[in-house]
């Protein structure tokens, strides 16, 4: 993987990372994450205009469409997950998606890692594994497994299968297509049909979501745009699994903001296994 790559998915990753906190503490998880795509559609419009207008072949629309579904489920998924369970746990397990990208990567994209790539995509997967780990019962490895049966986990790992899903439409989707048409034109379907199911659900709450929390709403749509305009623009210079595996670096960022900022504690524990991470990213980037 390229620096330039490697610095662009870092970027991402602090961005991501920040405005999952945001939607963490917002009231309404499903109202406001209905609302972060409006500001979007505005401010990004001029520059989409602005962008070369090529034609997009059929599989690109394919591609748009089939992410903007995914990203629908994801975003209701991610919503269901906050809802109930903390940011430093709900957030790691939700991005433990390298667990499934290099398998769709190898079957459907004919990538092939190099021995060091794989050693640090598992070492993310671990370390994301191993923050599931309850403070307290480090004796059971068991642990997140179990966890399944509470329903914020179960939401959180659903979260992580569709970002592999929509990682593999998004890595096809921009080798047809500008990343900056693909994103806004996804975004615009994703809307179109998140809007079935939100608006007749959260009629009221999305306007008290609007009128309470304007100012996060901005800032998280922004930064959820440019998190991921930086992660397309890498996925067309790296394979992507080793994208979806350096991404997991927003770990060890929202351990720290869970457990010190929002006060979730479970500091030590969460931390040490998100070192794990870091070593599989310095693998992926120098070796990968």
């Amino acid at each position: 993987m390229s620096l330039t790559a490697l610095a662009l998915i870092l970027f991402s990753a602090g961005f991501h990372a920040a405005w999952n906190t945001l939607v963490k503490v917002s009231r309404d998880k499903q109202a406001f994450l209905w609302l972060i795509h409006l500001p979007t559609v505005v401010i990004v419009l001029p520059f989409f205009l602005a962008s070369e207008a090529a034609p997009i072949p059929p599989l690109g629309w394919a591609m748009i469409v089939a992410s903007a579904i995914i990203h629908v489920f994801y975003s209701m998924s991610l919503g269901a997950a906050y809802s109930g369970g903390d940011l430093s746990l709900v957030y790691p397990l939700a991005r433990s998606a390298p667990v499934f990208v290099p398998l769709w990567a190898v079957w459907w994209l004919g990538e092939r890692p190099t021995t060091l790539g794989y050693a640090g995509i598992a070492l993310v997967v671990v370390g994301a594994y191993l923050l599931g780990i309850e403070p307290g019962r480090t004796t059971r490895i068991w642990e997140p497994l179990l966890a399944l049966r509470r329903r914020e986990v179960q939401w959180a790992w659903v979260t992580a299968l569709l970002i592999s899903f929509y990682h593999i439409t998004d890595k096809v989707g921009v080798s047809v297509v500008a990343p900056l048409r693909f994103q806004y034109l996804m975004v615009l379907i994703r809307l179109a049909v998140y809007s079935v199911p939100i608006v007749p659900w959260k009629g009221r709450q999305l306007v008290e979501e609007a009128r309470t929390h304007w100012r996060s709403l901005i800032a998280v749509s922004l930064l959820q745009f440019l998190a991921y305009q930086l992660v397309l623009t890498a996925m067309t210079m790296a394979p992507v699994s080793y994208v979806a595996a350096v991404r997991q670096v927003s770990v060890l960022l929202a351990v720290l903001t869970g457990s010190v900022m929002l006060r979730e504690g479970h500091l030590a524990l969460r931390l040490t296994a998100a070192g794990a991470i870091t070593l599989g990213v310095v693998l992926i980037g120098w070796k990968g």
